[in-house]
């Protein structure tokens, strides 16, 4: 398996971490630890000009259709720069579970929306307690009614949207 990252991949990585870079002192985690939000929103702004949040989502819903590891090459690079984003909440594990398996609707209302910049969050199932799901779905007429707590929940105080995985 070649690991080799391609000229574009290589153009992704780069352009990332020069822009993170050049920001650091205004959106890193030092500038951000007394910010309610947590991360910079003019950051996240310019990131959403770009593209970043469309990169590995299908270009049928507003997506670059890169991939997954044009994805993850900038999210090493806010790691590597140490600055706080919803990036990968938002599009890793919201945008690409709706990608794989949210209905046709459901991928046009909301894939569309995170490649606009709607910063959405995962609440997990419970992972530490076998047999505990942490958060049940009951039918409820045409919707459901969500019981229980889910816990470790990245910029939930701060998402417009939760996508809750429930038993």
């Amino acid at each position: 398996m070649d690991l080799t990252l391609t000229e574009d991949q290589e153009l992704i990585q780069s352009a990332a971490g020069e822009l993170l870079d050049s920001r650091r002192a205004q959106a890193g985690a030092r500038a951000m630890r007394d910010d309610p939000a947590g991360y910079s929103a003019a950051l996240w702004k310019e990131m959403v000009e770009l593209g970043w949040p469309g990169l590995a989502l299908p270009e049928a819903y507003g997506g670059l259709g890169a991939g997954f590891l044009e994805v993850c090459l900038v999210i090493e690079e806010l790691g590597r720069h140490q600055v706080p984003s919803p990036l990968l909440p938002t599009v890793v594990c919201c945008g690409l579970p709706i990608a794989r398996f949210g209905t046709e609707e459901q991928k046009a209302e909301w894939l569309d929306a995170i490649v606009r910049g709607r910063v959405m969050s995962a609440a997990p199932g419970r992972w530490d307690r076998a047999g505990d799901p942490g958060v049940t779905a009951v039918a409820d007429g045409a919707g459901f009614v969500l019981d229980g707590a889910a816990s470790f929940v990245p910029f939930a105080h701060v998402a417009e949207d939760l996508l809750v995985v429930a038993a």
